[in-house]
C-alpha cells in the first residue's frame, strides 16, 4: 500500500514543489511565483474562509442580533477583499463597541426568521404549538404573505381557561387580533418604542411593500446590544 500523508503536507511538501517548479519552466515571474504559492502555502497552515467566517460570525452574536451580525460579517469580508489581503491572513473582526455601528431603525433590530399561520388553521393546533414553543407572538398571513393578524400569548391563556380541549373547530381567524400595528424597516426605534408604550403591546410586525418581512419586540428594542 502507498504511504498515507496528510492532506495539507501533501500541498505543501509534494504539491506545491511541482507547481513551482512548472511555473519556472514556463518562465513566469519568480515574484509572481511566490506570490501566488504563499497564498495556497497561508492556506494549509492557517485558517480558511470558511472557518474565519464561522469564528467571526459566533464572536458576533454574542453582542448583536444575527442580522446585524450577518451585516458586519459582509462588511467586513469587502474590506479584506477590497485590502487584497489573503483569507488566511484575514483578521478577527474588532468587537469594540464603537466599532459596531449602533442601530437607529427598525430593520437593524428586528427578527427576519418567522414563525407565521394562516387564517384559515386550526386555533387549537397553533395555539397548542405556541403554548409548546413557548411562542408569545405570532404574525396570520395570507397565501401572498400580507400580514391579516396577529396572535399573542394572552390570547392563548385565554383560549385555555375559556374553551374546552375537545373544540377544535374553532380557526386561527376567529381569535385573532385583526386591527395590527405594524412599522416599515425604515421606521426609527425611537418611534416604534414610543409605539409599543403608548399602545401598551408587545410587538410589532414589520411590513414592506405590503408583505411581512419581520418582527420586533418590546425585547428587541430594549436590549441593550441596541443602542
Amino acid at each position: 500500500m502507498g504511504q498515507k500523508i496528510a492532506l495539507n503536507d501533501l500541498v505543501r511538501n509534494v504539491l506545491l514543489p511541482l507547481s513551482r517548479n512548472g511555473l519556472e519552466k514556463m518562465a513566469v515571474d519568480h515574484q509572481d511565483i511566490d506570490r501566488l504559492l504563499s497564498v495556497i502555502e497561508g492556506r494549509t497552515l492557517g485558517q480558511t474562509p470558511a472557518q474565519w467566517s464561522v469564528a467571526s460570525f459566533r464572536a458576533l452574536k454574542n453582542t448583536m442580533k444575527p442580522d446585524a451580525a450577518l451585516v458586519k460579517l459582509t462588511e467586513q469580508m469587502y474590506n479584506n477583499k477590497e485590502q487584497n489581503t489573503p483569507a488566511h491572513l484575514w483578521p478577527t473582526i474588532d468587537l469594540n463597541q464603537e466599532q459596531i455601528c449602533p442601530a437607529h431603525q427598525v430593520e437593524h433590530a428586528m427578527t427576519t426568521q418567522l414563525f407565521t399561520v394562516q387564517k384559515d388553521d386550526s386555533a387549537s393546533l397553533i395555539l397548542h404549538i405556541m403554548r409548546w414553543k413557548n411562542i408569545h407572538h405570532l404574525p396570520v398571513v395570507d397565501r401572498n404573505e400580507k400580514l391579516v393578524g396577529l396572535l399573542t400569548w394572552s390570547q392563548t391563556q385565554s383560549f385555555f381557561e375559556h374553551h374546552k380541549q375537545s373544540e377544535v373547530n374553532l380557526l386561527v381567524s376567529d381569535i385573532m387580533l385583526r386591527n395590527v400595528c405594524s412599522v416599515s424597516p425604515e421606521t426609527g426605534l425611537a418611534e416604534a418604542k414610543q409605539m409599543i408604550d403608548t399602545k401598551k403591546i408587545g410587538c410589532l410586525p414589520v411590513v414592506q411593500n405590503n408583505q411581512l418581512i419581520g418582527i420586533i419586540t418590546r425585547n428587541d428594542l430594549y436590549n441593550d446590544s441596541n443602542g
